[in-house]
């Protein structure tokens, strides 16, 4: 049987499948870019969460983005069969000539099975098997193994016959050349981001109020740019987290920024600062330095960013809850992992000689520091 790179090499559509979160978008990058890269006659789309959309502003190798809600989540059976119903339609209405589903899970099957499209690619998720695979023309059933998400969904492209030689997560993916940086940001500067979806990453109200301290201290020539989703949750928290400072050292924007203005900031920032969430798989894509930090699961090197340009603090007594009845239960910030930490990690990034920049987006090193 021909692979599947040699059956859609005459395709004028492709569509991309993934709408699932910010860091499940970004690293489905490298595998838009190189189709546009080997088809380049071609047109490829993006099936992404709606929450992500204005992601493609600075994305030149997406031309046409679908979006399906992934915050709020349908509550119901029904609710879920509706949207999914309505995003198959759309597909289906554009036509496609191949579609690749990157998250062949029971939602995204479910979509693509009306699209009509000749040819359809199902790749395995991490950590779930193919979905209804009888749906599809064509099925690569490869297991993650311990390596970034990137790599595993490019690993699993070349599988259908793609040569995906040279593909990377960086800053070569984006344009950021007609992005404004916001008004009254002064290099040197440090981005914090200290929100995420679940409060159970994330630091307590006082160390991160320590870390703001110790940054304004430690460096008291940068400004510090703090930045936040428009959800209110986070937005009423963000000031009551930091510390009274000096006029002009510090910086917030509660959900102001878009990702492209975010991009371009993490680019400029001597070095982003947060935990586990999508802002550092933007930095990651930005080129950024970044200091972050981790709880403990299954797929954690899919997630942690790889390079020499980025610091890991890992926090091995604290498993992410993952699941429904986890997130009902009272959230418990980051125990293990102090802004003490986060100080020294930073300071050995800034310190330490780095290779040239064109060195550190095939890197495979890591930058752990593992707390008990």
């Amino acid at each position: 049987m021909a692979p599947f790179a040699s059956k859609i090499q005459s395709a004028r559509r492709i569509l991309v499948v993934n709408p699932r979160g910010l860091g499940d978008i970004i690293h489905s990058l490298p595998v838009v870019a190189m189709l546009r890269r080997t088809l380049s006659h071609a047109q490829v789309d993006l099936l992404a969460s709606a929450h992500s959309e204005d992601l493609f502003a600075i994305v030149p190798s997406v031309r046409q983005v679908l979006t399906t809600p992934f915050y709020p989540r349908p509550k119901t059976k029904l609710q879920r069969y509706r949207q999914r119903l309505k995003v198959a339609w759309r597909i289906r209405k554009n036509g496609y000539d191949a579609i690749i589903n990157l998250q062949a899970i029971e939602s995204t099957s479910m979509m693509i099975a009306l699209s009509r499209a000749p040819y359809k690619l199902a790749l395995r998720g991490m950590l779930s098997p193919i979905a209804m695979p009888w749906l599809y023309s064509d099925v690569v059933d490869q297991r993650w193994r311990n390596q970034s998400a990137y790599r595993f969904m490019l690993e699993s492209i070349a599988a259908a016959g793609f040569a995906v030689g040279g593909c990377h997560l960086g800053p070569e993916l984006v344009d950021l050349s007609r992005q404004q940086m916001p008004d009254s940001i002064c290099a040197p500067f440090f981005h914090f981001s200290p929100f995420t979806s679940r409060t159970s990453r994330q630091l307590p109200c006082i160390e991160s109020q320590a870390l703001v301290t110790g940054l304004l201290q430690r460096y008291p020539t940068h400004q510090l740019v703090v930045s936040c989703a428009a959800a209110p949750r986070e937005a009423g928290q963000i000031h009551s987290m930091l510390p009274a400072a000096p006029a002009g050292r510090i910086k917030v924007f509660a959900g102001t920024l878009s990702l492209g203005q975010l991009g371009l900031l993490m680019a400029h920032a001597d070095a982003h600062i947060g935990p586990d969430t999508g802002s550092l798989h933007l930095a990651w894509l930005a080129g950024a330095k970044t200091v972050s930090w981790f709880l403990n699961h299954e797929s954690l090197l899919a997630w942690v960013p790889y390079g020499p340009q980025h610091r890991i603090l890992l926090s091995l007594r604290e498993q992410v809850r993952i699941g429904d009845k986890a997130r009902e239960a009272e959230p418990v910030p980051v125990q293990c992992i102090k802004a003490a930490h986060i100080l020294e990690e930073v300071d050995r990034l800034l310190s330490a000689p780095l290779p040239p920049r064109e060195q550190w987006w095939s890197s495979d090193q890591l930058g752990f520091r593992c707390i008990y």
